[in-house]
């Protein structure tokens, strides 16, 4: 009895301690669920939303990138991914083509993330650290998007014949890295208005551990 007393004495101290905490994440919860019900009735599409959060806050800081120790402001990530909108558009791309993202985590994985958003891609972001099942998912994708070192690093593995169509199609910009990306317009492109708050965003693939990797559509 007397060790039941004190397992519940200190389920109530260790309560009250994180009462502060447990109040807040509920209040965030309830807060996102609302928010989340309301743009599903405007129906809006995302990129909307973030322009929305832009224009009212231009100047505060959006992001930090750790790795090249740059900040970003909401105004200066805008005009990065409008680089990505208009590249791609300029190049032929159209509303439901995929593109892979094979790129490190930081501001411009975000902002082409963003920017393809605009122009109603559908995306697949991949990082560096799961070689093997990335090799499948790039067959899904009219184009692979990444950062020149990670295509050299996949190319010293022993992954060569499976990357076979892709390394046949490297001069023709079937990889493509972003060394462009400086000369691109970073002016707001013509967005698509069907674009909505249930357009396809991107897919996240699962680690195919009893298969192939198999996609969810976001």
């Amino acid at each position: 009895m007397k060790e039941k007393i004190n397992v519940l004495g200190d389920f109530v101290h260790r309560s009250w301690l994180t009462l502060d905490r447990d109040l807040t994440g509920l209040r965030l919860l309830v807060k996102l669920r609302w928010d989340m019900r309301r743009r599903m009735r405007e129906n809006r599409g995302l990129h909307k939303i973030f322009l929305d959060v832009v224009r009212a806050n231009p100047n505060k800081i959006c992001i930090v990138d750790i790795g090249s120790n740059r900040s970003y402001t909401f105004s200066q990530l805008n005009s990065l991914s409008n680089r990505f909108a208009n590249h791609f558009r300029n190049n032929g791309f159209k509303r439901g083509d995929v593109v892979a993202l094979f790129m490190e985590n930081g501001a411009e994985f975000v902002a082409a993330w963003i920017g393809l958003t605009k122009i109603g891609h559908g995306l697949i972001p991949t990082c560096a650290l799961i070689l093997w099942p990335i090799v499948y998912l790039f067959q899904s994708a009219k184009q692979l998007f990444a950062q020149i070192h990670f295509i050299n690093s996949i190319k010293e593995q022993k992954m060569r014949k499976m990357l076979n169509n892709y390394e046949d199609n490297y001069e023709d910009n079937k990889i493509l890295s972003y060394n462009w990306l400086n000369n691109a317009e970073d002016e707001e492109p013509i967005h698509d208005e069907t674009i909505n708050f249930h357009s396809l965003l991107c897919f996240i693939y699962t680690s195919g551990t009893t298969g192939m990797p198999k996609p969810a559509c976001i």
